[in-house]
């Protein structure tokens, strides 16, 4: 782990070696290793830390592999509960050792004076090393620079030596054990500063270095941001040594959010908030500092790619809502959240049961929520999440209050027919939902024939509209998906009475797969007859079966009848103002389907700023495939250009479109926007 002795003489090396990783085999080898001379203790050991997922993770490294056992051995077999608690008992345990090393008296536990000053000043040059980017230190300037103090800061065990390479005047340097201790050490001498209210401003000028909030009258998030990558560990010591302490550095995090002018910028401070807030052992007091200044679209999207980040951000988030249901029992009028925007990723892997209980439990009493945003790429949380009880909970579970919300938006990818069928049961039982947006992409190389097809999937989105009666609007994208009959669901659609846009997009973007089944469009085109007639509220409505590349799929002809019916029925409509069919028929061999789709748009009424009814043509009368065809690209083109995101306000200008296209790539549709000021779609 200190490479920078050798870069020269690594050079010359005819021969490397890579480092395979440290395995929890490896780690379980060890503590066996350290305990030969008392198996049982081993045995204890590991079986409390499988009990702790956060400990268990972090023995995957050997220092901290040694470490826990140090600590576990000297503290009466306890085990601490995080990472910064670990190396705050192993300073204290390597000090009191030196003191017993040293004969030095201690009244109880207290360490004596000279050498918790002896610590304070290793915290001091860690801390400057770090400014500096230094990792080593000259051993002489330490004895002049720190008199007195220099042995025991040399010689209490914190500290490796080492000297140059020099073969007339040898140097003599320093390092910290590791890194990690260098880091832990700092936020100790920061703490110090801040505790003492002699040095409480020194401290405080030392915190704002370190997080990067200066005084001027602008925020500066990307040095905010800048200094979180380069002091990440350094943040999450000092916010948990300072105990009750913590509050000066909530009152700076509190002046910056008020500072904050643009909402994208207050969305982002206020996620790294509620992720420090987190971290805190006084979480619960440390978010009412900063609640009142919180965005209230309350986001994780900031959070590192790091499963300790998640995990903070979500403790905070759980403190953060108790917060506003205390200050709401009492009569105070919170800040609340009005949306959540939550990247789920290794939910399942990063909250413990326990954590996962309290989150929900807070979450189902929470009121003023209006929109969930849940997004996450390869779920392994749907369905599979485990409650302290190990009972198995969706994500929707956790996160949507019971009293309901306004709008869910769910992007999910990576998921199979079974998992997409629970998201539509879930969605069904969301109270006083108005917008409903789901994205999903089957798990890649899942075979798409028809037989792997959940046959429920159809049924299970007509409940999910149905049951739903205060639903506006409803947006699905359905990626990497076969041809999929929603004739249930249109039916559904034409009883509804208060929905106005509906938005069905299914895209198929693997271009390896060939699919021969055949797909009877007669049926649906008489339900979508029959809607387009029944429903007086619909505005916009956009069916498409869109490939891409290189696929090809056999197409039943629709009935001539079936598509008369479903003209007069356009024809008689007068609520609609956006209609999209396409990729649902192909032409019929006479070319008689194309002749009653131009008739159509040579009468169409003024009510439809956009009507497009696409097909695609019959195989029977082509010898070409549609990817072959030669005359489609410009056609395509054009289309891919006048494509419509489902909402009512597409321009007027693209309207009279009748076209016969092999290919369709859909623009992903759009939320209804908000109306708090925090931002877009």
């Amino acid at each position: 782990s200190r490479p920078y002795h050798c870069i020269k003489d690594l050079a010359k090396c005819h021969k490397f070696y890579r480092i395979i990783g440290y395995s929890k085999q490896d780690a379980i080898k060890c503590i066996d290793k350290y305990f030969s001379k008392s198996p049982e203790s081993a045995t204890k050991l590991l079986d409390q830390l499988g009990g702790d997922r956060n400990l268990s993770e972090i023995m995957f490294n050997p220092l901290n592999n040694v470490l826990i056992c140090v600590v576990w051995e000297d503290n009466k077999e306890e085990l601490p509960s995080n990472k910064a608690e670990l190396y705050q008992m192993i300073v204290y345990s390597v000090a009191r050792r030196y003191c017993s090393k040293q004969n030095l008296p201690m009244e109880g536990d207290e360490i004596p004076p000279n050498i918790k000053e002896a610590l304070r000043r290793l915290g001091k040059l860690a801390w400057e090393g770090l400014q500096q980017d230094e990792l080593q230190f000259n051993v002489d300037n330490i004895k002049e620079k720190h008199g007195i103090s220099a042995d025991n800061m040399l010689n209490i065990g914190l500290l490796t030596r080492d000297h140059s390479f020099s073969r007339i005047k040898r140097t003599y340097y320093c390092a910290f054990l590791h890194k990690t201790f260098q880091e832990y050490m700092a936020a100790y001498y920061i703490s110090g500063l801040v505790k003492d209210e002699r040095t409480r401003i020194e401290g405080i000028r030392c915190s704002r270095s370190l997080f990067g909030m200066t005084e001027d009258s602008e925020i500066d998030l990307g040095l905010i941001s800048t200094r979180r990558s380069r002091y990440r560990e350094v943040q999450n010591f000092l916010l948990f040594v300072l105990g009750d302490n913590t509050g000066p550095l909530f009152d700076i995090f509190a002046e910056e959010l008020n500072k904050v002018t643009r909402d994208e910028d207050k969305d982002r401070l206020s996620s790294m908030c509620i992720r420090w807030a987190g971290v805190c052992s006084e979480t619960g007091k440390m978010v009412e500092i900063v609640a009142p200044c919180l965005s209230q679209h309350i986001t994780n999207y900031d959070a590192e790619d790091s499963r300790d980040d998640h995990a903070e951000w979500f403790v905070g988030l759980t403190h953060l809502v108790s917060c506003h249901k205390k200050q709401a029992a009492v009569g105070r009028d919170p800040l609340s959240i009005q949306h959540l925007t939550v990247d789920c990723k290794r939910l399942g892997y990063t909250l413990q049961g326990e954590q996962i209980d309290a989150l929900r439990i807070e979450m189902s009493a929470y009121n003023t929520i209006r929109s969930v945003t849940l997004k996450s790429h390869a779920v392994v949380g749907i369905g599979t999440i485990h409650t302290l009880e190990e009972h198995e909970i969706s994500l929707l579970e956790i996160f949507i209050p019971q009293c309901g919300t306004e709008t869910v938006v769910l992007k999910f990818k990576e998921l199979d027919w079974f998992r997409i069928g629970n998201i539509l049961d879930d969605v069904s039982k969301i109270q006083r939902l108005k917008h409903i947006r789901i994205k999903v992409g089957l798990r890649s190389g899942d075979d798409l024939a028809s037989g792997d097809i959940d046959p429920t999937y159809d049924s299970k989105l007509a409940r999910m509209i149905k049951m739903q009666k205060c639903l506006k609007s409803v947006s699905m994208l359905w990626e990497n998906t076969a041809y999929l009959n929603a004739t249930v669901t249109v039916r559904s659609i034409s009883e509804h009475a208060t929905l106005e846009v509906v938005v069905l997009d299914h895209l198929l973007w693997d271009g390896d797969c060939y699919h021969t089944d055949t797909f009877d469009a007669s049926e649906m085109i008489d339900a979508l007859a029959e809607c387009i007639n029944a429903n007086k509220v619909l505005k916009t409505l956009r069916l498409s079966w869109s490939i891409y590349e290189y696929t090809q799929i056999c197409l039943d002809t629709c009935s001539s009848e079936s598509l008369s019916a479903l003209c007069s029925a356009i024809q008689r409509n007068r609520t609609l103002e956006t209609l999209v069919i396409d990729g649902l028929f192909c032409e019929s061999e006479s070319g008689g389907h194309q002749e009653m789709i131009d008739e159509l748009m040579s009468n169409k009424p003024e009510n439809y700023k956009k009507l497009k009814i696409i097909a695609w043509p019959s195989y029977e009368s082509s010898d070409d495939s549609p990817s072959d065809s030669s005359d489609d690209d410009s056609e395509c083109d054009d289309r891919s250009s006048d494509a419509t995101d489902g909402s009512p306000s597409d321009s007027p200008d693209n309207c009279d479109v009748s076209e016969m296209s092999p290919k369709s790539q859909p623009t992903e549709p759009v939320l209804p926007a908000r109306t708090d000021g925090l931002g877009g779609n």
